[in-house]
């Protein structure tokens, strides 16, 4: 098939996973809506949609309702909706509050699935993280506190520090974005915290001279650039709080075809 046809009909071959399939499911999109939180460890809700029995690592999180949002979220300016809303959202704010998916994004194997899936003799050039949320308190300097991918080790409370390979955080002044936590290795916002909904966006890929980067963007404004560690995938995406308190609405990663 001719490789126009097949970027025009890319948006109708795509496969949409939702999160408790993360770690069964190859698609090309992920979704965690966090509605489907609820539930505990073999309880009586439906086991399909419960992350924890799904292969998520969850600690304390705090489930809770959207609410205020106008139709669409109202008028838009450049984009942005002026009355948004609360979304439904997981809220972290007690010191160890975790929620990391299945390792699955971004080895070779799931990159090349996902380009059969849709028809592609090119493996995708892209993955790409788009989340909703909102640091309610960002007045700590907490690299530890934040969102984004984790490497390929199995994450826990006491060690995501050292396994972030792509992660928004804030230093109690600007937002950030790093890998491993490391000063060397991070980008500081010219962005000034605040405690409002934006939509944040990290994309994967490779630079001219063939080196992995990590570009964030805060409401689709590019913030930055940095090197991530190399030969950690797969990656897990997640989300961890010590002092700082965040909530984290609707989740999208996907591979792109740019």
């Amino acid at each position: 098939m001719d490789s126009d046809l097949k970027n025009f009909l890319l948006p109708l071959a795509r496969k949409h996973v939702q999160g408790a399939r993360w770690a069964t499911d190859i698609g090309t999109d992920y979704w965690m809506q966090p509605a489907l939180l609820m539930g505990t460890a073999g309880g009586t809700e439906d086991a399909a949609y419960r992350l924890i029995d799904n292969g998520w690592t969850l600690e304390a999180e705090h489930g809770v309702a959207g609410a205020g949002s106008e139709l669409f979220g109202g008028v838009k300016t450049a984009g942005i909706p002026a009355t948004p809303g609360t979304p439904p959202h997981i809220y972290l704010n007690t010191s160890g509050d975790l929620i990391v998916s299945p390792p699955v994004f971004g080895s070779y194997e799931h990159a090349w699935a996902a380009a059969q899936m849709v028809g592609k003799e090119n493996l995708p050039n892209q993955l790409v993280m788009d989340v909703r949320a909102a640091f309610i308190d960002g007045s700590t300097d907490e690299e530890e506190s934040g969102f984004g991918f984790f490497e390929d080790a199995t994450t826990t409370t006491t060690a995501t520090e050292a396994l972030q390979l792509a992660f928004i955080s804030c230093n109690a002044t600007n937002f950030q974005l790093a890998t491993n936590a490391s000063t060397t290795l991070m980008d500081n916002s010219i962005a000034v915290i605040d405690n409002a909904w934006h939509t944040w966006r990290i994309v994967l890929d490779f630079d001219t001279a063939g080196v992995i980067r990590a570009r964030w963007f805060i409401d689709k404004v590019l913030q930055g650039a940095i090197v991530p560690t190399t030969a950690e995938a797969p990656y897990a995406w997640g989300a961890h709080v010590l002092t700082n308190d965040l909530r984290i609405g609707i989740v999208h990663i996907f591979y792109d075809w740019v």
